[in-house]
């Protein structure tokens, strides 16, 4: 028997149990505890470190630490000198400081003011958090590790470990074996989620068999239960049902328009084939199990009685049969899948000293069941001899049994205090784990100690009433489970206890639906039911058609209420008249998944209302923004993969047209500076990691700019944009590379939908704007809003009976672990869906204030709905009880917009600079000092650099085809170009003398680049001529000789410089580097103009040869089909009409400015060795493809003066 809650009298000793109902007050119950227990009021005083408060979030943790610090504060001033306290203080302060000899109030007022200081040492954890303290200050008591590394999301390294099991166990199966097994399972993935239930504790299947032996055993079961039914005598029992029907449809009893005799003949010789069969299979009759009943002849009877022979009698039980198969092998596969995967990544993770938040709990339960055990649990008693565990209704058996060892809750122990705080009608986290019948083991142990807050201060005395009386229908109901459904018998563990109300002064002051204009407002009932009018066939309405009417209904009826507000109509008053209108962001709209949030959200959106949408089941991998963040990555990561980049440019984010498209193909200058892009954002991505680069891609492209273009659902998407990234920039910390950090997006993105999003991936608030709140059921627990809107009540509760593996609990409260087919196990876990969505319903319910509204459907799920369970099948029909809550029909779903107030934008649109910039300040490069021309793309700017490639020269001589080798089979293009770059960085990042010695990484490096273009046939080919290009001596043209690349002192690959100019006049630039380069044979001329700002580039490779410093630059130009088109005069040619002479003249420079602050003596003449451009086609001509220029260091000091470098 419970009892009323006194936080005055309530006992500090021994283990206790309140159960606080919806809106009652419990953090102000435990913030009251609190107080007494620092006070030491009927208990021993204690300070915050010793009273350990244990809830489930982050943000509780962080709310109950600052409502306790204010009640201590607020006490401390009432039991000291502070008049302005008096004047706050509440009954119970009153009482409690009466409970104290005003002799001892100074010391009381001390002892408050001094746990209030202390409060940021407060014992107040996560249940987590205190498993993971627990560890570390007690690792010789727990046998566990001093330092382990906290892993917030382990799944990668299960997945792996999914992986392994599948090459070790599934790919030398035989086909037979493999066909039933792929079936079960496709992929790794479809094998991960469908071992999860056994990765973690509790029970697990106890006939576990690799997979061949599996499969082997349930062939055998299986033939044997479908022997078992071909066993009846069914070819005598067809024969006497044929004749007898003949015998009716001779004498013109049977309607053949209604049951034609083709159909039934056709039905019976495939019951004869499947009983005659020499190996036993399956049998499907369609529509023939209806029909071939009794029921079903009759229908088609026009006289007399229907057959009543044994084959009628007996097919619906063979129905029912054929749809309960034995396990076919599965679950003792997956039963040997999940122990082997678990002991891997056990063993993998304990390797990698790694700790995930489950294993927290795991190891510290482990400590305290070992031999040092009751030492460990001494030893917690001590530190903290009270207890307070917040939002009990959503522990686990784990979690229970973690205070069960420590504390003993049956044996009441004096010396401690655990105190138990939940309610279990809101217990609704099942799919993380919450055990409700955890809590009922609780609530058994605690025995008669329970205690009950049951005034509800949240709601109008009207919402409390209409909820009392929707949930006392079914509670009242003799015959039924009672309103949350455990009623077995005279036992009911769970009653519905209805809720006492405080009231409010105010109420919701709003036209009813359908009113006339102008009638006056009136105060709205607390509780509308909304139906939809049935078809007239009866039939439920077509998939998803009576969802969008509930939510064009819906969203109407908002408009309406704020378009009222707006004109003085809708709002909160009290007996004294008017006091505020009703504001979008006083509506709440519940719904049960992302679905219903965006059939809802796009019905307000087409009405001119916005909205924000949370929740803490969806995971931001599952928004379109992840699935575009992948285009994104991967194009970045291949820049040179042209699909791969149209994809990405295709995306609502990026914002390109099919027109747009489709002219980038015809222009290859903009798709080259479109790669080189791309490129700088993959020297980003790998310098400084994912989040930098895609905030430069998301204001390169104008993103943002574009998508708040969108006022309804532009800053959703920005959001979750850059919450991706946030994700991605911590998760590639443990990555190795681009496709590394890509597939294990593409991983989270495939999960993203089969689990609850943990903290960190839990879609994220998108604006504090004053917006209609869309939320879940799950994410609105907690909260409370002043009007509550529930459009799709009557959805049927999600199961899970479609799992591969189900747990659930036995009439006797067992968990038990069966497969998906499990006779006994379906209806249990539909039942304890259905008992779960009766507690969403209260939740949901009790979130409003003033109002809520609930959407009825006449769907198909209707009668298996939590709203039915209530109420019966036809909720609509049934008549209220109170005054309090109304049937009626939906209103209708008009036209009308919201006609919101003129807000000032909380950001000014920037003005716009319209005058003549006095100084012309530009970022240049070789490209755009060569073509004079504006940008292509927005996102480009003028950052274009050298594209390689360029229509070739024709060799003069024919060449056959055994002289054209792979150098000069590859495609060209720039990505061919780009591979072959990546290719020579990544070998010069290595260290080119380390591959001198074994070039094998080389060829793995090269393999793998290959594997993606589709060249692996010719990896071998193109690692050699690498090697070759890295071996080859090159002729340096000067008293340095030759040198091969392996052999130089030190490289640098990709140098990036900026070169400062200050009005330099391009013409004099051209006129001095065509006089110094190339015997100043003549070339096409550059555009006049200035150079103010900035020049940049990136020199493929600069080494060191003989104290001399080299640039060199790789072309991976095709001149010609073989060897002999790479002459001195071709590549001579090349470099005049591509103007590479700019390019190299111009990286000297650079390099001659980075030496001149780098070396203390440096001299040009000396130091300064030259620019090399390599034309890696031509490495095996007789000069090696090498063109090399040094043009005379005057000239380059005279350029660099021209610049403005003083």
């Amino acid at each position: 028997m419970s009892q009323a809650l006194d936080p005055l009298a309530f006992p500090l000793a021994g283990s206790q149990l309140i159960e606080a109902s919806a809106g009652t007050g419990k953090t102000t119950a435990i913030t009251r505890l609190y107080l007494r227990q620092v006070l030491g009021h009927g208990c021993h005083p204690l300070l915050p470190p010793q009273i350990l408060v244990v809830t489930f979030t982050h943000a509780a943790t962080e709310e109950l630490r600052d409502r306790i610090r204010a009640q201590l504060t607020a006490a401390a001033g009432f039991f000291g000198d502070d008049p302005s306290a008096d004047a706050h203080a509440g009954d119970f302060l009153q009482r409690l400081r009466d409970a104290f000899d005003p002799v001892e109030w100074p010391d009381c007022a001390r002892r408050l003011a001094r746990a209030a200081e202390w409060m940021d040492e407060a014992a107040i954890f996560t249940i987590h958090g205190w498993a993971h303290r627990m560890l570390r200050e007690h690792a010789f008591a727990s046998d566990s590790l001093f330092e382990q590394h906290l892993v917030s999301d382990l799944r990668p390294r299960q997945m792996q470990a999914v992986r392994d099991y599948w090459r070790c166990h599934l790919a030398s199966l035989a086909p037979a074996e493999a066909a039933v097994v792929i079936d079960w399972c496709a992929n790794p993935e479809a094998l991960y989620q469908s071992i999860r239930p056994l990765l973690g504790g509790g029970e697990r299947p106890d006939t576990p068999l690799p997979p061949a032996a599996a499969v082997a055993a349930g062939r055998r079961r299986r033939a044997a239960w479908l022997e078992s039914l071909t066993a009846q005598p069914w070819v005598a029992w067809i024969a006497e049902f044929r004749e007898a029907f003949r015998a009716a449809n001779e004498a013109n009893q049977i309607d053949r328009q209604s049951l034609k005799p083709a159909n039934v003949e056709g039905w019976l010789k495939k019951l004869e084939a499947w009983a005659t069969a020499s190996e036993p299979y399956p049998l499907d009759l369609g529509k023939g199990w209806e029909r071939l009943t009794l029921e079903g002849l009759a229908g088609a009877w026009r006289t007399g009685e229907p057959p009543r022979t044994q084959l009628i009698l007996a097919l619906p039980e063979l129905k029912a049969a054929l749809a309960r198969p034995p396990d076919d092998g599965r679950l003792a596969f997956f039963a040997h899948a999940g122990d082997w995967v678990r002991q891997r990544f056990e063993a993998d993770r304990q390797r990698a000293n790694e700790l995930g938040f489950d294993d927290l709990l795991g190891e510290l339960d482990a400590g305290l069941a070992g031999e040092g055990g009751e030492a460990l649990a001494a030893m917690i008693r001590e530190r903290y001899p009270t207890v307070l565990i917040d939002e009990f209704q959503d522990t686990d058996p784990l979690q229970y049994r973690l205070f069960d060892r420590i504390y003993d809750i049956a044996a009441n122990r004096p010396e401690t205090a655990v105190v138990m705080i939940g309610d279990p009608k809101q217990s609704i986290y099942a799919f993380r784990g919450a055990d409700i019948h955890t809590y009922l083991k609780a609530r058994s142990a605690c025995g008669e100690r329970r205690h009950t807050l049951r005034t509800n201060y949240r709601a109008v005395t009207g919402m409390v009433e209409a909820v009392n009386a929707l949930f006392a229908i079914a509670e009242d109901r003799p015959d039924g489970p009672g309103a949350f459904r455990f009623r077995r018998g005279d036992a009911n563990p769970l009653p519905f206890e209805p809720a006492l109300a405080a009231g409010r002064d105010d109420a919701l002051i709003a036209p009813a639906p359908g009113c006339d204009a102008g009638q006056p407002p009136g105060s709205a009932p607390a509780l509308t039911l909304w139906t939809l009018p049935e078809p007239d066939d009866g039939k439920a309405p077509a998939k998803g058609r009576d969802r969008d009417a509930m939510a064009a209904a819906c969203a109407s009826h908002i408009v309406r209420l704020l378009n009222a507000a707006q004109a003085g109509e809708a709002g909160f008053g009290d007996d004294t008249g008017w006091q505020r209108p009703l504001r979008p962001e006083d509506i709440a709209v519940l719904v049960n998944s992302r679905k219903e949030a965006a059939l809802i959200r796009q019905a307000m959106r087409e009405r001119g209302l916005r909205s924000v949408y949370l929740s803490d089941k969806d995971s931001v991998y599952a928004t379109p923004q992840a699935a575009e963040m992948a285009l994104c990555l991967r194009a970045v990561a291949e820049p040179d993969d042209p699909v791969a980049l149209r994809a990405a440019l295709a995306t609502r984010s990026l914002g390109w047209t099919a027109a747009a498209l489709d002219a980038l193909n015809h222009d290859e200058s903009a798709l080259e500076a479109m790669i080189e892009h791309l490129r700088r954002l993959r020297r980003v991505w790998r310098r400084q990691g994912v989040l930098p680069m895609v905030h430069d891609l998301l204001h390169g492209f104008k993103v943002p700019a574009r998508l708040l273009a969108d006022p309804l659902a532009g800053e959703r998407a920005l959001t979750d944009w850059l919450h991706i990234a946030e994700l991605l920039q911590q998760a590639g910390r443990g990555l190795d590379g681009e496709h590394a950090l890509l597939r294990h997006l593409l991983e989270a993105i495939e999960a993203a939908d089969d689990q609850a999003a943990g903290d960190a991936h839990q879609m994220r608030l998108e604006s504090d704007a004053h917006l209609v709140r869309v939320v879940t059921v799950h994410k609105s627990k907690g909260l409370q809003y002043p009007v509550v809107f529930l459009p799709f009540a009557t959805e049927g509760p999600q199961s899970g009976t479609g799992d591969a593996i189900v747990r659930w609990h036995d009439d006797e409260g067992r968990v038990r672990v069966s497969g998906h087919n499990d006779a006994e196990a379906r209806p249990a876990v539909a039942e304890a869906a259905l008992a779960e969505a009766v507690r969403k319903l209260y939740v949901a319910l009790t979130r409003a204030e003033y109002a809520a509204f609930v959407g009825i459907c006449p769907r198909k799920t209707l009668p298996d709905s939590a709203l039915a369970s209530l109420l019966g099948d036809r909720p609509g029909d049934v008549q209220p009880t109170t005054g309090h809550w109304v049937i009626a029909p939906a209103p209708d779903a008009g036209a009308e917009r919201y006609q919101g107030p003129a807000e000032t934008p909380a950001t000014q649109p920037g003005r716009r600079y319209t005058g003549t910039p006095r100084v012309d300040w530009w970022i240049a490069s070789y490209s755009a000092l060569r073509d004079r021309r504006a940008a292509v793309t927005t996102a480009a700017r003028t950052e274009t650099v050298l594209a390689d490639e360029s229509t070739p020269h024709r060799s003069a001589g024919a060449a056959t085809a055994a002289e054209i080798t792979i150098c000069h089979r590859l495609p060209r293009g720039a990505a061919t170009g780009s591979f072959l770059h990546d290719c020579l960085e990544w070998a010069t990042r290595q260290g080119l003398r380390r591959l001198r010695d074994d070039a094998s990484p080389l060829a793995r490096r090269v393999e793998q680049g290959a594997q993606l273009r589709g060249w692996q046939d010719h990896a071998s080919a193109i690692s050699d001529w690498l090697w070759r290009v890295i071996a080859t001596p090159l002729p340096l043209n000067d008293d340095a000789g030759a040198i091969a690349l392996c052999e130089t002192a030190a490289q640098v690959a990709e140098l990036e410089f900026y070169l400062g100019a200050s009005n330099g006049a391009i013409e004099r630039l051209d006129t001095q580097i065509t006089a110094a380069t190339l015997g100043g044979a003549a070339r096409p001329p550059l555009a006049p103009g200035k150079l103010n700002g900035l020049l940049k580039g990136f020199i493929d490779l600069v080494f060191v040869h003989q104290g001399r410093y080299y640039v060199l630059d790789y072309k991976s130009t095709w001149l010609g089909p073989d060897d002999q088109a790479y002459t001195p005069a071709t590549i001579q040619a090349e470099l005049l009409s591509r103007r590479y002479d700019l390019q190299s003249t111009l990286y000297l420079l650079a390099l001659h400015r980075l030496l001149r602050v780098r070396l203390p003596d440096y001299d040009p003449d000396h130091h300064l060795g030259g620019a090399i451009s390599l034309f890696l086609r031509g490495i095996d001509a007789p000069g090696a493809g090498v063109h090399v220029e040094r043009p005379d260091p005057a000239v380059i000091d005279s350029l660099d003066r021209e610049l403005g470098h003083d």
